[in-house]
């Protein structure tokens, strides 16, 4: 009896531990692709093509802007107009979650940072990006 009720404990702690590590889709038991800027930057390409987003998150340096979540396969250029998924205003030197559910993409995923507000792209190589999606 005490072994079946210790694989029990432990098959539900496993599972327990599986859906609570995955980032912020663990609560739906999922894993995801990570995608993760390397140095600072001002957008990162992490997908191209369909899928979904489940996590992204931002750190920025010294200077304050606006994180967006598109839903293109290109990076962004200065001046180009922007229909994000997400955008969160990002304080300087602070981190922040952008999404923390899943987010359907059609095209391509591509994280930014811009100092334009949510709909005008200037970019600024300041920030660190990181995105789970599937």
């Amino acid at each position: 009896m005490r072994k079946v009720f210790t694989l029990a404990l432990l098959l539900y702690a496993s599972t327990a531990f599986a859906m609570s590590s995955g980032g912020s889709f663990g609560n739906a038991g999922l894993t995801g692709t990570p995608c993760s800027s390397l140095v600072t930057e001002a957008a990162h390409t992490c997908k191209v093509g369909g899928g979904v987003v489940y996590n992204t998150e931002a750190t920025t340096g010294i200077i304050p802007g606006w994180v967006v979540v598109l839903d293109s396969p290109n990076l962004p250029k200065n001046g180009d107009t922007l229909t994000p998924l997400k955008c969160r205003y990002l304080a300087a030197s602070s981190s922040q979650v952008l999404i923390n559910e899943p987010i359907p993409f059609k095209y391509g995923l591509t994280i930014g940072f811009t100092l334009n507000g949510c709909y005008s792209f200037k970019g600024s190589p300041t920030t660190f990006l990181s995105t789970d999606y599937r």
